[in-house]
């Protein structure tokens, strides 16, 4: 395969390894990848804990007849939890 030179228009079966390869395009590290892909899980288990929290609340009210003031402590509860998992995904690293 004959690779063509910066002034060239590469051929078409040159182009993938021109466009891949190319020593201008820079190479995320493994690191970068391994992080962007923590992020995401983590991402998706933080949206998992946040419904499961919200089922609890949702099971809570349906089962239970609960003041005001007991409503209230109960939300305030469940939204600490959330706040302390956040922090928790946020400076955590995966095991």
């Amino acid at each position: 395969m004959k690779i063509p030179k910066v002034s060239q228009q590469p051929t078409t079966s040159s182009t993938l390894f021109v466009k891949v390869f190319s020593p201008s395009r820079e190479i995320p590290s493994y690191k970068d990848l391994t992080m962007s892909v923590q992020d995401k899980i983590k991402t998706e288990l933080l949206q998992e804990a946040y419904a499961n929290i919200d089922k609890i609340y949702d099971s809570i009210e349906q089962h239970f007849i609960l003041d005001e003031t007991r409503r209230d402590n109960v939300i305030k509860h469940l939204n600490l939890l959330k706040d302390e998992l956040y922090f928790v995904f946020q400076t955590t690293p995966l095991s």
